[in-house]
């Protein structure tokens, strides 16, 4: 299965035309820098302060890994069909209410 991108610490641009932003990187898996064209993953998070910037990461993440399976599928769309199915079966929480589904023992 494709695994999710693994994000870094949140760092800050210290200087250009980006200066003060925030943002966090991913490295890309070997296998996956063909199909992705790129060696690492960004996560921009907007040039607020820290705290603003934890606060936005967890979407940031999602979308960029949303992104990545968007670029994953144009190369191998099998998979991440395969890999979309598994989370809709397994997932625990609602898609469009974002509520926790109830654990059945």
């Amino acid at each position: 299965m494709i695994h999710s991108l693994q994000f870094g610490e949140i760092l800050q641009v210290k200087s250009g035309r980006k200066a003060r932003r925030w943002y966090c990187k991913a490295k890309i898996s070997v296998e996956f820098r063909d199909a992705y064209k790129d060696s690492q993953a960004t996560a921009w998070l907007g040039s607020g302060s820290l705290s603003d910037a934890q606060a936005l990461l967890s979407k940031a993440k999602e979308k960029e890994q949303r992104k990545f399976l968007d670029k994953i599928a144009k190369h191998d769309p099998f998979l991440v069909a395969a890999e979309r199915l598994y989370d809709a079966l397994f997932s625990n929480s609602d898609d469009i209410t974002g509520k926790k589904l109830p654990v059945s023992q």
